[in-house]
């Protein structure tokens, strides 16, 4: 049985003896023109004499070692699921099932999809279904699936139902049911970035209906933390998934978060983007993603490390306790949100045309953007105005839906009073008319922007109108988004607004609890660069701030407004306020006074690096059978090995092995290569340096390894930076200028793979005409070390300093008002103090300090990106970017590198 996916293009026909086409379901021509006509098997020969015929064929996905190299399967057929949860999930159950439930939570699936990229996705087995389903064959319809006709909306709501029921029935449910026998939550997410393109999934929200544990991803080269218009988008789709979960009453919410944004990525990015996911409702983060090794080309493959392998690695601790501790107190309640935006799911199916079957040559408009820019737009407007609010796909609600006899409509455990419906809204299920239909005549509200759906299952269709007009007092409809907003905010108010009642900035984003005894919880965020201030009205009598850093609790100043309070929010950029407002009034509590802060003078001591210093070597020399190369980039030169090896390219990038495909692959024994890095020592310098050196190469042991000629022993060195890198010493064997170490891999192996190398030791760099030269070390000072002699260094350097007190103080204060780098660490009298992350880059502490001196340290951690690289560009953190960003040698001043240092020393205070 061949379970691979299937597709619809169109292949050009252009002269009469052309070879014949296979598998070939229609011909048409015109298309060209725009204007296609189906042709007859028959009359292909002789109508292609006169203009190109276009065959339309079912073609096969192609097989790819992304997947093992196999093709993609076809996720439509009941047997692909059924043979996947055999080979997969019940063989775990058969090893790991007493651990189901406890140990093992979750099986993860990740942007699973359809081949929509290449085609129509199509077989002979749905064609079945969809006449099962529809009454009628399709292949009778292409024209109108394919191309704009008459009933083109009817053939294409029909053709995507059936993808989404065979999507649904024989994929999503299946797992989830499976997963709910063995005790498991399914999780992971879908295409849900790419919506309302219909390429890679049919309806991402109504696949998450079929999740215990329903995700998304939100990764570090798409979330920036500039303001909200500029993120509405992931805004959206986090909507869609804070939204299903609480209709379904989902223990989890998960995201796919943090990571991919590049090795420079650390606790000061996590922060705004998680605070950003917290506030939208998700409440499980799989930070993306952590590398067992660095070794290889896969430390390219969507660059960023959550491991040891980040200097900052220590001090994660911060950004996980203060996730922890917002999703702690958030889950002391709910979220209950008052107004339901129908999702516009159906009405991309009946606007979408594939590309491929397009006229040739033009550029027409996405028929589906107005429909993207309508939904982001709503679901912007209702966040502006301070609208709870939630949102229905229209098969949940098919399937969940109630509406109550007061008028209110249910999904799951959701209860809603009232209903939005967006512009560009122009489809509805015949399931929405009826929910609708019911919804209205018990009494509901519905406020909607622009005119009422003129289809009904891609048919033309009065109905909607007709409700309307019917219930025009409870339709209250507007001719902008804007408008219809503001009735709807007229008569739900809002729980949180500004102090005079209208709306709170929108950059401002939050999300709100409330617990059985009427306690509600608040988290605020503010994970954006600016600074933001805000005068804030809140139910309840007394408000608690809650220290998501330290776990500590205060009061917080309010004064009492109507039935609730009003307190002041001034946060500083990437910052956030966890709240619990009490439905009581407390007792009178006296704010402790702020403290009288007075500066303490410090004396600067000893600055410390903590590890060698690095040079790290990109570029090299290559000769791999008729195959040479001088001065390319290691990723470069590492391409064209594995293709003169017979390689599409490095089986190890962008690919996922089957069994002990790759790893037991044999190379002929006269294969291989040798590959020569170059590095220069100021000659003068040679002596002051020489007793330190070290260089450190991934798997040493798969090479004769030689440095200007002689052999280098690895044996059972002690690795460097990762267990599959080596160092050694090479003081016997380096000399003044020039020095040349040398690579020879005979056979070829798997696991050679041709990488950057690290020259390690007591020494500074000077930028030279290419690359950078090894120079005697010099005193550091505070500042950048970019221009100390470390561009490359990604590892600690430790500030010492000295201060005195007069009197024992029981607080103290300390800031760092310019520094760079990815983690800073303070230390007083050799106890750690605090972590500096992100700003305002001030800790208030309490402790115990003595009169008399006193030690303080700040030991900063570098930037990652120094020593990994890419050097060249600033592309997404794939190996293209290491690729193509310098394919040759460059002078040292045209290396990006991230600045990393404490340019001024700390500003420390105690209370006067």
């Amino acid at each position: 049985m061949t379970l691979g996916a299937k597709y619809l293009a169109p292949v050009k026909i252009t002269a009469p003896a052309q070879p014949p086409v296979e598998n070939v379901v229609a011909y048409f021509t015109g298309l060209d023109a725009g204007e296609p006509k189906r042709v007859d098997r028959d009359a292909v020969r002789n109508a292609s004499k006169e203009n190109p015929v276009w065959a339309v064929v079912l073609t096969d996905v192609p097989a790819d070692l992304r997947y093992g190299g196999f093709p993609y399967p076809d996720l439509l057929r009941r047997e692909t699921a059924e043979i996947y949860l055999r080979s997969t999930h019940d063989r775990y159950a058969e090893r790991f099932a007493s651990d189901f439930g406890g140990a093992i939570k979750y099986v993860f699936t990740d942007e699973p999809r359809l081949p929509g990229k290449l085609g129509i996705p199509f077989s002979d087995a749905f064609a079945e279904a969809f006449r099962k389903d529809r009454g009628y064959d399709l292949h009778d319809k292409l024209e109108s699936l394919l191309f704009d006709r008459p009933d083109s909306t009817a053939v294409r709501f029909d053709y995507f139902s059936t993808v989404n029921r065979l999507w649904t029935d024989n994929f999503m449910r299946p797992i989830y049911e499976w997963c709910g026998r063995h005790h498991l939550l399914f999780t992971g997410h879908h295409w849900e970035h790419g919506w309302p393109s219909l390429n890679d999934h049919p309806q991402v929200m109504s696949s998450l209906r079929w999740m215990q544990a329903p995700g998304t991803d939100l990764l570090g080269f798409q979330f920036k933390p500039t303001r909200f218009q500029d993120q509405a988008r992931w805004f959206a789709n986090q909507m869609e998934l804070s939204s299903i979960g609480n209709q379904l009453g989902c223990p989890r919410l998960l995201c796919e978060s943090c990571g991919a944004g590049g090795y420079e990525m650390a606790l000061r990015d996590f922060k705004p983007l998680e605070d950003f996911l917290l506030a939208t409702g998700v409440n499980l983060m799989v930070p993306h993603l952590s590398y067992q090794t660095l070794a290889g080309a896969r430390k390219y493959d969507w660059a960023q490390t959550m491991s040891d392998h980040s200097a900052w690695w220590d001090g994660y601790a911060l950004q996980a306790n203060h996730v922890g501790r917002v999703l702690y107190t958030l889950a002391q309640g709910k979220p209950h949100h008052r107004v339901l935006m129908l999702n516009m799911d159906s009405t991309p199916w009946i606007r979408y045309r594939h590309e491929k079957f397009l006229p040739q040559g033009e550029n027409q408009p996405d028929p589906l953007q107005p429909i993207h820019l309508a939904q982001i737009d709503t679901i912007s407007e209702l966040h502006r105005s301070g609208i709870d609010f939630d949102l229905g796909d229209e098969f949940s609600m098919a399937e969940l839906g109630e509406v109550t006899d007061d008028g209110r409509l249910c999904i799951g455990q959701a209860v809603y009073e009232t209903v939005m419906i967006p512009p560009a809204m122009d489809n509805w299920t015949s399931a929405t008319l009826e929910r609708i239909g019911k919804y209205l005549a018990a009494g509901g509200t519905i406020y909607a922007a622009g005119q009422p759906a003129a289809y009904v299952d891609g048919r033309k269709n009065e109905r909607p109108a007709e409700l309307a007009a019917k219930y025009a007092g409870q339709w209250k409809q507007s001719q902008t988004v804007a408008e219809a907003v503001a009735a709807l905010r007229g008569a739900i108010l809002p729980r949180i607004t500004a102090a005079a009642g209208g709306p709170l900035p929108e950059n401002l984003l939050y999300r709100r609890h409330v617990r059985p005894d009427g306690t509600v919880i608040y988290f605020f965020a503010n994970p954006w660069e600016t600074p933001l201030a805000a005068d804030v009205r809140l139910e309840g009598k007394q408000l608690i701030r809650l220290d998501t850093v330290n776990g500590t609790a205060t009061c917080v100043p309010t004064y009492a407004h109507a039935s609730g309070q009003i307190t002041q929010f001034d946060l500083p950029p990437l910052g956030h306020a966890l709240l619990v407002s009490l439905p009581q009034s407390g007792p009178a509590r006296d704010m402790p006074p702020e403290p009288r802060w007075q500066k303490i003078e410090l004396k600067p001591q000893k600055i410390v690096r903590e590890r060698p210093n690095v040079l790290v070597i990109p570029f090299c020399d290559l000769k791999s059978g008729d195959t040479e190369a001088r001065g390319v980039n290691t990723a470069l030169a590492d391409d064209m090995n594995w293709k003169q090896h017979g390689c599409e390219k490095n089986i190890w990038s962008f690919t996922a092995q089957f069994r002990r495909s790759f790893i037991d692959r044999k190379f002929p024994e006269d294969s291989g290569f040798t590959v020569d890095y170059h590095f220069d020592i100021v000659p003068d310098d040679l002596a002051v340096v020489r007793d330190s050196l070290q260089i450190a190469i991934e798997r040493p042991w798969l090479y004769e390894v030689t440095l200007n000629g002689q052999p280098l022993r690895f044996g059972q060195h002690e690795p460097w930076f990762d267990e599959e890198i080596r160092k050694t010493s090479i003081s016997p064997a380096v000399q003044p200028g020039r020095n040349t170490l040398r690579l020879i891999a005979r056979p070829m192996h798997p696991l050679c793979e041709i990488m950057p190398i690290y020259v390690l030791g007591d020494f500074a760099l000077a930028p030279a005409a290419i690359g950078f030269i090894v120079v005697k070390p010099r005193p550091l000072q505070p500042g950048a070390w970019l221009e100390q002699g470390m561009p490359f260094y990604a590892d600690k350097v430790s500030y010492g300093y000295t201060f005195s007190l007069d009197q024992p103080a029981n607080q103290i204060a300390v800031a760092l008002p310019d520094w760079d780098g990815t983690l800073g660490q303070l230390s007083i009298d050799g106890r750690p103090m605090g972590l500096f992350a992100w700003p305002p880059d001030r800790l208030e502490l309490k402790t115990d300090l003595r009169a008399g001196e006193h030690h303080l340290a700040v030991t900063v951690a570098g930037n990652p990106r120094n020593q990994m690289g890419p050097h060249f560009s600033k592309g997404l953190p794939i190996v293209y970017s290491w690729i193509y960003g310098a394919k040759t040698q460059q002078p040292g001043e045209k290396y990006m590198l991230w600045p990393s240092g404490l340019n001024e020393q700390p500003v420390v205070e105690v209370p006067k």
